[in-house]
């Protein structure tokens, strides 16, 4: 990451807990994906932990990574219904759907400067045209 300037990290489908030499480095820009809406459901097999838990509506956040596990600051969250008939892989195709557009739209913001990333701030431009998204408060020091 260093010998191209990174200046994001994005995992998708990463499923490894970086650890706290790459979070010093890179920490502060980089994100992640979930399939729920956290803090519900973190860590492995999410949509299982939905189903288990008898909610009717899970989703997908998207989030700054920290030291834990899916723990970090939320920067954006859209919602998917959990159907009586579900399986996990019946909801995880149905997040997915909504986990890709999602990311996108993330990426893109921050790349415009509507979402800005740094050690002691996370601020975030609300639009009104982009109603799935829900955003944390700013980071306090």
């Amino acid at each position: 990451m260093a010998a191209y300037d990174a200046q994001l990290v994005v995992l998708a489908g990463f499923m490894r807990i970086l650890d706290n030499q790459f979070l010093c480095r890179h920490g502060n820009y980089t994100i992640n994906i979930h399939p729920s809406l956290l803090p519900c459901f973190p860590g492995l097999h999410a949509q299982q932990q939905a189903i288990d838990a008898g909610v009717r509506i899970s989703g997908a956040t998207v989030h700054l990574v920290d030291q834990g596990v899916d723990t970090g600051p939320i920067l954006a969250q859209a919602a998917v219904p959990v159907m009586l008939e579900d399986s996990a892989q019946t909801l995880h195709e149905r997040i997915q759907k909504t986990e890709h557009p999602l990311l996108c739209s993330v990426v893109r913001r921050i790349a415009s400067g509507e979402i800005t990333l740094n050690p002691v701030t996370l601020s975030v431009k609300k639009t009104t045209t982009e109603s799935t998204f829900l955003f944390s408060p700013p980071l306090q020091e």
